[in-house]
Parts: structure tokens; sequence; C-alpha cells
């Protein structure tokens, strides 16, 4: 027998059962069914599935990018510290740093066999010791601005690796002004 056009199989399918309440019912299949509600959110579409994957591995690899370029790094800051700052023990032994200030009147002494020379540099509050081994730049003389650049010792003296001075007679290097802003040489006046 049929009904509005349909063939009786008897398998259950919409037109296909052995009596008429068969007739408009849908099969779900099992894998769809959800008899509580925490197993519909354990199924996730692949495409999201994927979408998740790629998102955290970008974010995993980047964090690590970022974390490999920051340990490669830190030796390589050169943080800058005005002489006071290193007497008072704020700069850090035995790590690259630069020192800036006005090297002192009278306090440069130089090797008669070697390339050495001391010289201290103030910022008129504080002096460091400095010692380089090599050739000092043109324009490096007493009372004027210098940057160091080295690493502390245990008895607070700059072993330089290099010494830069200003290239000019108007120039100051600015990390230099800086640490000598309203500060005065023994001997000068103040400027407003």
């Amino acid at each position: 027998p049929s009904c509005c056009g349909y063939r009786s199989g008897g398998n259950g399918n919409i037109g296909s059962g052995s009596s008429p309440s068969s007739v408009g019912r849908i099969r779900v299949p099992q894998t769809l069914r959800a008899n509580k509600p925490a197993e519909v959110s354990r199924f996730m579409h692949p495409v999201r599935k994927q979408r998740l994957i790629v998102v955290s591995l970008v974010v995993v690899l980047s964090s690590a990018a970022v974390g490999l370029v920051a340990f490669a790094l830190r030796d390589n800051i050169n943080l800058f510290y005005p002489p006071a700052d290193v007497v008072a023990g704020k700069a850090p032994v035995n790590r690259s740093i630069r020192l800036g200030g006005m090297v002192v009147e009278g306090s440069i002494e130089r090797s008669s066999t070697e390339l050495d020379t001391t010289f201290w540099v103030t910022d008129y509050e504080a002096s460091v010791a400095v010692r380089y081994s090599g050739i000092l730049p043109d324009l490096f003389a007493e009372g004027e601005g210098v940057v160091a650049e080295g690493k502390l010792d245990s008895q607070g003296v700059l072993v330089a690796t290099q010494v830069l001075a200003k290239h000019d007679e108007n120039y100051m290097p600015p990390e230099v002004a800086a640490a000598l802003e309203g500060k005065t040489a023994p001997g000068e006046a103040a400027t407003p």
C-alpha cells in the first residue's frame, strides 16, 4: 500500500512506515543526539578546532621568540649612570654600563710604556675612577664632557672598553647634559 505516492518499506524513514503514525517523523542519527548538555560542548567543529590550534601555536611561538630576543639582548643593554648613582651603589657590578660626566681637572694619568690611562669622571656631586686601555679620542681633555662604556669592578673603578668625547666645543652628550643639569663646577657661579 502507498500513502500520498510513497511506498511503504517498513524501515522507519519518512513515508515508509507501516502505520500512518510514522509518516512525517524524522530520524535523528545517534551521534547528533545529546542526552546531556555537557556532551554538546565536548564536540567542536573541525574548522573551529583547527583555528584554535593555529592561534594557540602563534601565541606560544611569538612568546618564545620575544623571550629568546630578550634573553639574547640582556647583556647588550647599556644603561647610563651618572657618577653620583655609581658611588651610591645603584649601578650593577660586572655588567656593561655607561658612565657620563666631566673629566676632573688634573686627574688624567697616562702610562709611559702602554696605552693605559686612568682618569676621574664627575657630575659635581661625586667622582668615579675610569681605567681605559687604548687610544683616546682627540677631543678628550680635562674639564670636558665624556661618556665611558665598560664594567665596574669590585673596587668601584669603571674598566672602560670605549670612551666617547664630545665632537665639538658646543656639543654635550644628552645623557651627560641631563646628569649635569642644575649642577655647577666648584668655583663657578650658578646660572639661573
